[in-house]
């Protein structure tokens, strides 16, 4: 199983079945949490599940996989009032999670959800030169980017906010863009940092 399908499988079963088991079956005993919602280990995310409400429900929009590393895109519901888009990354080894980062923010649109749903099939300078030109539009301080095709996705801070953008590009020009951000905590459940 490569690192997409272990990743939609373990989603699936956490919150989509809200299984609280698969976390056992799913994060590695080491599984590293940079999320601001649940400490470290399959413990953390068991918890996490566990607390979903009867209401909860997970719309996935597009996923994008870079190597050992795959972001997903998508909607919760129920975690309060309104709607959460969110860019989730799962890093994989060995057919289990092992680390984890995020950033939610409420729906005031469906702008940030619409659009192309999965990354064109393209050769690898195209998915390169396409990392380096959403690296170059990131704000502030880099701290990740994965690219698949004609999907770039940085993760970056500055004044105190992450942000999560995600660009599709087509000929050296991004024709869409999606974005993710949030205050940077001053205090997270685990000692990761959120980076």
């Amino acid at each position: 199983m490569n690192a997409k399908d272990t990743v939609l499988a373990a989603v699936g079963q956490l919150f989509g079945d809200k299984d609280p088991s698969a976390a056992d079956r799913w994060a590695a005993p080491t599984y590293k949490q940079h999320s601001s919602l649940a400490p470290d280990g399959p413990a953390g995310l068991r918890g996490l599940v566990q607390q979903l409400p009867p209401t909860f429900k997970y719309e996935l929009h597009r996923v994008l996989t870079d190597g050992d590393e795959v972001a997903l895109h998508g909607t919760y519901h129920g975690f309060g009032p309104v709607p959460l888009v969110a860019f989730d990354i799962f890093r994989v080894a060995d057919g289990k999670l092992v680390e984890h980062w995020d950033a939610l923010m409420p729906q005031t649109s469906d702008s940030q959800i619409a659009g192309a749903t999965q990354p064109a099939a393209t050769d690898p300078a195209v998915t390169e030169a396409n990392r380096k030109l959403a690296t170059s539009r990131a704000h502030g301080t880099v701290h990740k980017v994965l690219a698949e095709g004609d999907f770039a996705l940085t993760v970056s801070a500055d004044d105190g906010t992450a942000y999560y953008d995600l660009s599709q590009v087509d000929g050296g020009e991004v024709v869409a863009h999606w974005q993710v951000f949030r205050t940077i905590p001053a205090e997270l459940p685990h000692a990761n940092g959120l980076f």
